[in-house]
């Protein structure tokens, strides 16, 4: 026979028809991995690049960074059973090393899709997770980043509502000192956009509140809001207004006028407590009290965030009195139940960051939560009067920390009960 024949130098020699058929097999295998590594370079061509990942520690959090050769759009959700963070990023994967040993993430997926790439980042247990992007600064290119907190089990979001956890399609977002010229998203065109007024207490002549070590409360308060601002804004289905973006001073009532003139389904009062006692610490979140405060303690804030002014109001003026009483009374209660509910999301939100002060929402007489048809809360962010929680006030990574919590706490009640003919009502 013919000592070419394939089949006969497998009779022959089985050995040496193994190793043919395995150089054979691998020669294939070379040709189609070059065959998709072209493909992929062809769909990839003008597509902007992932060219590094880095994880890191964040308080009670971590942060993963996709460093990006452009301003690439992307999509982020969650899943669960199991848990995983899902990022769709219209770039080309070219990451070389992925970060490893991160006890709340198991493993990191990354494949080519139609319009980029699919991030999968598997988790060990559920998390909360955050998706914004930055613009070059700083001496860094443009930034995808996902900041994430462990779930309790109590409040997981529910598997329907996963499609409604904050999704980001644009680019970038602003600076968060770039607050007069806000970037808003958009949503389709019969929907409209939840309203959220942030209302950064005290400023200008009214200091607020001063720490041990010189913390001002106007400008601890200020910081925090802005950061807020941005991350809404940032956030599809939100639009978030500021009642002022500079250290200015507004009395009770112009704060109230701004609600109403933006028509607002939340009013986030921000503020930095203080105590002569100066072992108090901890976050609070304080709605209105219709028949007065739940406790010394807030009965006793109350009055000191209140001595400027006097109690504003709401005109009707084509009713009389009992019926006035009778419909502010009705809207008001309605509205406290709601600012009570919102006030327990951001509380569970605040704790993963921070210790809490009172682990229920408070209730107190504040002027500027008397608004009777639009839900107000006043988020007490922890205590200048306290010498180390003071530091941690004046320090911008745990302003943000601060902020995101916030916005969480938000938007985990709004995701659940969103407004009627709004963004997120549409997409239930």
């Amino acid at each position: 026979m013919d000592a070419s024949d394939s089949s006969y130098q497998c009779r022959a020699c089985p050995r040496e028809g193994v190793r043919l058929v395995f150089r054979q097999s691998r020669r294939l295998k070379q040709v189609l991995w070059g065959v998709v590594g072209i493909c992929f370079s062809i769909v990839s061509v003008g597509l902007d690049a992932i060219t590094a990942m880095q994880v890191t520690s964040m308080g009670a959090g971590w942060r993963v960074q996709f460093t990006v050769t452009g301003p690439a759009p992307y999509r982020g959700f969650l899943l669960s059973h199991p848990a995983r963070v899902v990022l769709d990023l219209d770039a080309a994967w070219r990451v070389r090393a992925i970060p490893k040993g991160y006890p709340i993430m198991r493993t990191v997926r990354a494949w080519h899709q139609q319009a980029g790439t699919r991030i999968v980042l598997d988790m060990t247990a559920p998390v909360s997770a955050t998706f914004f992007a930055l613009r070059p600064q700083h001496g860094q290119g443009y930034r995808v980043i996902i900041d994430m907190h462990a779930e309790r089990a109590a409040s997981v979001v529910d598997p329907r509502l996963e499609s409604a956890m904050p999704i980001n399609p644009v680019p970038v977002m602003p600076s968060v000192t770039a607050v007069s010229k806000p970037v808003r998203l958009q949503s389709p065109a019969r929907s409209r956009n939840i309203i959220v007024v942030i209302d950064p207490g005290h400023g200008g002549r009214d200091s607020g509140a001063r720490g041990q070590i010189g913390t001002c409360e106007k400008d601890v308060v200020l910081a925090i809001s802005r950061q807020l601002y941005t991350i809404l804004n940032a956030t599809p289905g939100y639009s978030a207004y500021l009642t002022r973006n500079a250290d200015y001073y507004l009395t009770l009532r112009q704060r109230l006028a701004v609600g109403r003139r933006d028509k607002a389904d939340l009013f986030v009062a921000i503020h930095a407590d203080a105590y002569r006692n100066t072992t108090a610490h901890g976050a609070s979140v304080f709605a209105l009290s219709v028949r007065g405060a739940t406790s010394e303690a807030a009965r006793w804030l109350a009055r000191r965030e209140n001595e400027s002014e006097l109690m504003g109001g709401v005109e009707l003026p084509d009713q009389n009195d009992v019926l006035k009483s009778v419909l502010l009374n009705l809207s008001q209660t309605a509205t406290v139940n709601t600012s009570l509910e919102i006030g327990m999301q951001l509380l569970d939100s605040l704790s993963r960051v921070s210790t809490l002060h009172h682990r229920r929402v408070e209730q107190a007489a504040f002027v500027v939560l008397k608004s009777p048809d639009i839900p107000s809360l006043l988020v007490e962010t922890g205590f200048v009067s306290h010498r180390s929680e003071s530091q941690r006030l004046a320090d911008r990574a745990y302003q943000q920390q601060l902020a995101y919590a916030i916005a969480g706490g938000i938007n985990r009640y709004f995701v659940r009960h969103p407004p009627r003919g709004t963004f997120l009502a549409d997409r239930r």
